[in-house]
């Protein structure tokens, strides 16, 4: 079995690499499949402002991470340290000119556009970075991986979908019942388990094997357990 990944990348700063590139390139092929004077200098004020936003958060955390360690060391000297001047206030570049939101849904709607063009060719995707990977499935392996955490008095059940449709949840209860059938979850930032918690305290076990088409594949995640209430 093989899946497509997308083109573009999922951390900000790999955006922001992507975003460089096609930036740098896409003059070379504008004319070729349509795209504008005007649509090419967009992109590049688009690039300056996302580069500079990146730079100012890194610059901001790096200064809260100083000034927290400061703020540590006037609560408590375990290491008997000279404590220097409060860290200043960051310096930082002037900022280019604003943009629109939606940077990346710009850029997303200008490549369609592109790849719908008929001088577009997989080179110019390749060397602009806009073509997806396939990756070659093994549905035998597949194994997901739980997380429980407690919100409201309900534990939610986490998990990360991958190339699965969803998950197949079974709980056991500590009682007489076993493992039992709770619920096909097709939201992996948590199914929300309501059954009422005991009286008595017990432990709650989880276990769940991932859907696609909803046929089951793959194998058994590791049980996650939890001790109620």
């Amino acid at each position: 079995m093989t899946a497509t990944h997308g083109y573009m990348p999922t951390t900000d700063e790999s955006k922001l690499s992507w975003l460089e590139n096609f930036d740098n390139k896409l003059g070379n092929y504008a004319s070729t499949v349509g795209i504008t004077t005007t649509e090419v200098t967009s992109v590049h004020n688009d690039t300056l402002m996302f580069t500079f936003i990146m730079l100012y958060l890194g610059v901001i955390t790096t200064k809260k991470e100083n000034v927290t360690a400061y703020k540590n060391l006037i609560i408590h000297n375990p290491g008997n340290v000279q404590l220097g001047a409060i860290p200043a206030l960051p310096t930082l570049p002037t900022a280019p000119a604003a943009v629109s939101a939606g940077i990346f849904d710009r850029m997303s709607l200008l490549v369609q556009r592109m790849k719908k063009h008929g001088n577009y060719t997989e080179a110019m995707g390749h060397d602009l970075k806009i073509i997806g990977t396939d990756a070659i499935i093994d549905r035998v392996a597949m194994k997901p991986t739980l997380e429980i955490v407690v919100t409201g008095g309900e534990p939610i059940i986490k998990w990360k979908k991958g190339h699965a449709d969803a998950i197949r949840l079974e709980v056991d209860r500590g009682d007489s019942q076993g493992w039992q059938f709770l619920a096909v979850s097709t939201i992996p930032g948590g199914f929300h388990d309501k059954q009422a918690f005991p009286v008595a305290a017990a432990t709650w076990k989880y276990r769940a094997i991932y859907l696609i088409a909803d046929e089951p594949v793959g194998q058994m995640s590791d049980e996650a357990k939890i001790t109620v209430p």
